[in-house]
């Protein structure tokens, strides 16, 4: 499920990016997937740098309303930081380090987390 969760971010963030290439950019997207035959929000968020090249994207899979209002567009979450604020609160997490190539991108996995709600 990570690579399916991982996969769509990653289509969010090239789809936003195409239409805000030449700006420094915070997005921030809720959006609903099928998983089987369950439907569930995905939340999508990250910056754009123009300036280093180096950008972040994360999803979080269903998260809560908690976790929807925290996390803010624009904002870098150090590990410690976003673990506490998904942890228990959604069903998964992952954390994206993007770089930015002229002719494409190179996206890495920072953290993935995968939380249970109680």
């Amino acid at each position: 499920m990570f690579d399916m969760i991982q996969n769509t971010a990653i289509e969010q963030f090239k789809s936003i990016y195409k239409d805000n290439r030449d700006t420094n950019h915070g997005f921030k997207v809720l959006k609903s997937i099928t998983i089987g035959e369950d439907t569930k929000d995905l939340l999508i968020l990250g910056i754009m740098n123009t300036w280093n090249r180096y950008d972040t994207c994360i999803a979080v899979l269903n998260p809560s309303k908690e976790v929807i209002q925290k996390l803010e567009q624009g904002c870098v979450y150090t590990g410690n930081s976003l673990k506490r604020i998904v942890s228990r609160k959604c069903d998964l997490m992952v954390d994206l380090l993007v770089k930015t190539f002229k002719r494409g991108w190179e996206f890495k996995v920072m953290r993935k987390y995968l939380a249970s709600k109680p």
